[in-house]
């Protein structure tokens, strides 16, 4: 304590931080148009950093081929869970 004080014995507290999940998303396009950009947001279980999550996350669209693309470093914005 900053007092100085000390417990009169050794006191161990232990915890477990729940696992960060998705628990859901939406996508839109800027400017509701065909065009616009797609915006996608994700909502997860708890407050997450954008670099926490980037490397992990991947966007894979489907056309006449396929491919898929790491958007990583793209991540804009992340706003907390609910």
């Amino acid at each position: 304590a900053l007092s100085g004080r000390k417990l009169a014995k050794p006191y161990v507290f232990r915890f477990t931080t729940p696992t960060v999940r998705l628990r859901g998303t939406d996508s839109y396009r800027r400017g509701d148009v065909a065009g616009g950009r797609t915006v996608v947001l994700l909502r997860f279980n708890q407050p997450v950093r954008a670099a926490d999550i980037a490397p992990v996350v991947e966007r894979r669209t489907q056309h006449v081929g396929h491919s898929t693309q790491h958007v990583g470093h793209s991540t804009q914005h992340v706003g907390h869970g609910t």
